[in-house]
């Protein structure tokens, strides 16, 4: 971020929420595009990455059955000279920990650590695991997902936990990676879609995203084929889009740079706006390379029109400026110490074409 960037508001950062087969990729480092991805969202001042409790508790499940699985397999053939125990065999044990080879007693304080050292390397990568619990308000909305959808009891469960991570809060967006594709599909298969949509709104909550790894940006993150620079390049449009679709009452447009004049910011209305921009405005600038985010900090006092006519009509809608296209005089930077010396550079990184420009959220609750 640029050393004179303002600090995200909530408004514009995305929380991404890993499932159960997420943190196991993590923690095995399985898939080295995924974990760049992770790290990418847990670093980025634009985003936070959590778990659910459920989740987690499935991962530790899965992690012990796993570590103990391995123990076996170890004690079984400690010299690779026969003697190995059928793996046929061993999994009748999965569930139940009693492989005769080796019990779970024997190893029981190995296991309790490696989980610890699971849980500890996947809160290393950023991944928020502490800020949840289990709580008496999943139950409802969990049992209408799960009795209204093909999707299993566990999934419902991971779902409803992410958007209500605590009894006393709840998400009212958020994105959801997964590898299930049957997870996935469910949400948004016609004949369930609207039955979905409405035990969640039944219950006040808002659906959440569910993005699969392997149609990331049109990435598949379970592949090695792709450079880092594609990687980054699809975690930066990816963060747009969420962030344009989760403040939808916000979002204007584009900034254009067509011989706007020195101090002035052009305007383009996006094709789906349907924001009012009130009179006296704040705005804020998103950098489209993430860069920088900047609220300016006086309010718009005058929009001129494409001709260059003042707008003297508030509020103003995409619908009453045909062109779609406004323009304004940006205020002075130069009361602001941060800047001195760097005013005409710094206007010039605010002014570039692609830029983002959000209503503040003051401007609406104003």
């Amino acid at each position: 971020m640029k050393e004179w960037s303002d600090s995200v508001l909530e408004n514009f950062r995305v929380r991404f929420a890993l499932d159960t087969q997420i943190l196991s990729y993590l923690s095995d480092k399985t898939y080295p595009n995924l974990e760049k991805v992770c790290s990418y969202f847990a670093t980025s001042p634009f985003s936070e990455v959590v778990t659910s409790s459920f989740a987690l508790y499935e991962f530790i499940g899965i992690r012990k059955r796993e570590h103990y699985l391995r123990k076996v397999l170890a004690a079984s053939n400690p010299n690779g000279l026969g003697g190995a125990v059928n793996i046929s065999s061993l999994l009748n044990y999965k569930n139940t920990f009693s492989s005769p080879e080796l019990t779970y007693d024997q190893v029981v304080n190995d296991v309790v650590q490696a989980v610890a050292d699971d849980m500890s390397k996947i809160k290393n990568m950023g991944v928020d695991i502490d800020n949840n619990h289990f709580h008496e308000k999943l139950f409802k909305p969990s049992k209408d997902l799960h009795l209204h959808s093909r999707i299993s009891k566990e999934d419902c469960l991971v779902a409803i936990a992410t958007i209500l991570p605590r009894i006393d809060y709840q998400e009212d967006f958020i994105c959801l990676l997964t590898n299930d594709k049957d997870y996935s599909n469910f949400y948004y298969e016609t004949n369930y879609k609207e039955l979905i949509e409405a035990k969640f709104k039944e219950n006040n909550l808002e659906m959440p995203l569910i993005q699969h790894i392997s149609d990331f940006q049109s990435i598949n993150l379970t592949e090695k084929n792709h450079k880092e620079s594609s990687i980054y390049i699809a975690c930066q449009n990816f963060f747009k889009k969420l962030i344009i679709k989760k403040n939808k009452n916000l979002y204007l447009g584009k900034i254009f740079n067509d011989n706007c004049g020195r101090k002035i910011v052009c305007i383009q209305f996006d094709d789906g706006c349907n924001v009012s921009i009130p009179q006296n405005p704040y705005l804020t600038i998103i950098n489209k390379d993430l860069k920088f985010i900047y609220h300016i900090k006086s309010s718009i006092q005058e929009f001129r029109n494409k001709d260059g006519e003042s707008v003297s009509s508030y509020p103003i809608k995409k619908s009453s400026e045909p062109s779609g296209k406004l323009s304004f005089m940006f205020p002075s930077l130069k009361d602001d110490d941060l800047f001195k010396g760097k005013e005409q550079d710094i206007l010039s990184e605010i002014k570039k074409t692609g830029n983002l420009v959000f209503l503040h959220p003051d401007s609406v609750s104003m």
